[in-house]
């Protein structure tokens, strides 16, 4: 019996009786009654049991106390072994990519573009009142004597043949010295391909142009004299000398019927003009309406003009001579004045009015 106990005291500190159902549950010895068993057979089963199991198992086999010194198996140390050597040998640059991300696409506007093109700036050139002086006399030339400056006209004016473009090196030059520019474009043949604008100048013959422009002149006098900007003093003294000009190139063109080409037949050209002013009632045509009243108009200042220039007044009287002839050439086709007369030739109450539009000057009615 000592020699039990020290068996004992073990058997306590592994569990004593708590672990004896599990012990006899993990056993494999079949079961045996207790009651056929003496009890040095008991005791004897007991620390035979003992001696052959651990003090407490856990879910691998092995105590608690104890260090796990199996080996990984051959595969993991295998690829663990061959990952260390790639990192190992894997240069700066050879490094992992990182892992693909899905992006979410979005909708990008078509109207804003990922390249923009430069936005180009329009410089506005910013002109003097000498500037914008010489450009209103510029537009008031095209608007009323169809005359176009080559040192500023645009390929599409150039192409458009609505103006007679005359040469010039500035538009200083030209709009200043209008004196010249008329000349130069009176002084052009009938037939130069300059004047082949379309639609061709209002008017009969150089007469009627010069009329027409005149007309233009005084309607552009008045916008600008109706004015309260003082601005426009110098620009309409500028358009009244036009107007000046107009009428004494076309006195000088009368008197000498042979200096410009197109003034050749001036007393007949003269003749047409009153017998249509007489007529029409488009008095954009008409050389005796006036914009401000009938000594404004440009018969009547030509026949002023005329017999300024004429002291002894006999070129005025021949000229008023000539177109009466005219006039009775006509009136020789009728009867009466209610009478027709040939095609082209009008009628005998045209032939009157156009009497009376050559009477509507005092000095012209004298001559008679």
């Amino acid at each position: 019996m000592s020699g039990l106990l020290p068996d004992l005291a073990g058997w306590a500190l592994r569990g004593g009786a708590n672990n004896e159902a599990a012990e006899a549950e993990a056993t494999a010895t079949p079961t045996v009654a207790i009651g056929t068993l003496s009890e040095d057979d008991i005791r004897a089963r007991r620390l035979a049991r003992m001696l052959h199991t651990p003090l407490a198992s856990n879910d691998n086999g092995s105590s608690p106390m104890e260090i796990d010194d199996r080996k990984p198996p051959a595969k993991t140390m295998a690829s663990s072994s061959s990952k260390s050597s790639n990192n190992n040998n894997t240069s700066p640059m050879d490094t992992e990519s990182p892992p693909t991300t899905h992006l979410k696409k979005l909708k990008v506007d078509s109207s804003v573009s990922s390249n923009p093109k430069p936005t180009k700036l329009k410089v506005r050139t910013i002109q003097t009142a000498e500037q914008k002086l010489l450009r209103k006399k510029e537009t008031i030339l095209k608007n009323t004597c169809g005359i176009a400056l080559s040192c500023s006209v645009t390929s599409t004016t150039a192409t458009s043949k609505q103006y007679v473009v005359l040469p010039c090196d500035t538009i200083a030059e030209g709009v200043n010295n209008m004196a010249g520019i008329l000349a130069t474009r009176l002084a052009l043949s009938p037939h130069d391909p300059i004047l082949q604008t379309s639609p061709p100048p209002k008017g009969h013959g150089l007469i009627g142009y010069l009329g027409v422009c005149h007309r233009l002149l005084g309607e552009e006098l008045k916008v600008l004299r109706g004015g309260n900007d003082h601005r426009n003093t110098a620009l309409s003294e500028w358009v009244a000398d036009i107007q000046k000009q107009v009428v004494a190139y076309a006195a000088s063109s009368l008197m000498e019927p042979d200096l410009f080409e197109l003034a050749k037949d001036g007393s007949a050209q003269l003749a047409t003009c009153l017998q249509s002013s007489g007529i029409s009632s488009d008095v954009s045509t008409s050389i005796t309406f006036g914009t401000h009243g009938p000594s404004s108009s440009f018969y009547h200042r030509l026949c002023d003009e005329l017999q300024t220039q004429d002291a002894s007044n006999t070129t005025f009287q021949s000229l008023i001579e000539a177109v009466v002839v005219i006039f009775l050439e006509g009136l020789s086709h009728v009867e009466t004045v209610l009478d027709g007369g040939p095609t082209g030739s009008g009628g005998g109450l045209v032939w009157v009015t156009a009497f009376t539009s050559l009477a509507s000057h005092k000095g012209a009615a004298q001559a008679l």
